[in-house]
């Protein structure tokens, strides 16, 4: 009888520690929310720092050529194509180009 009697408060302690990590990670849970807002305020991560768009830079440096390379590739199942009508094309740094697919 006494073997029954010691295994009782083990399975009692064990009860309680057990409700006490769910309870706890619970609220843990709920307080994560808040903790990851001022995460991303602190870091800049997640975009939640400003709610204003990037500037654009309207100097074009004519110093330097920059060639840009258009590819696109289609899964060979697909029955449409999807290519560029320009292949290549060389700009320099601040220009504006327009190019169809």
């Amino acid at each position: 009888m006494s073997a029954q009697q010691n295994t009782k408060p083990d399975h009692v302690k064990l009860i309680k520690k057990l409700v006490f990590t769910v309870v706890f990670m619970f609220g843990f849970g709920f307080a994560l929310v808040p903790l990851y807002d001022v995460f991303c305020d602190i870091t800049g991560l997640n975009g939640k720092t400003s709610n204003s768009a990037a500037s654009q830079s309207q100097v074009v440096d004519v110093d330097r050529l920059v060639t840009v390379e258009f590819i696109a590739h289609t899964q060979g199942r697909l029955p449409w194509t999807f290519e560029p009508e320009i292949k290549r094309i060389k700009v320099h740094p601040g220009e504006h180009h327009e190019v169809n697919f």
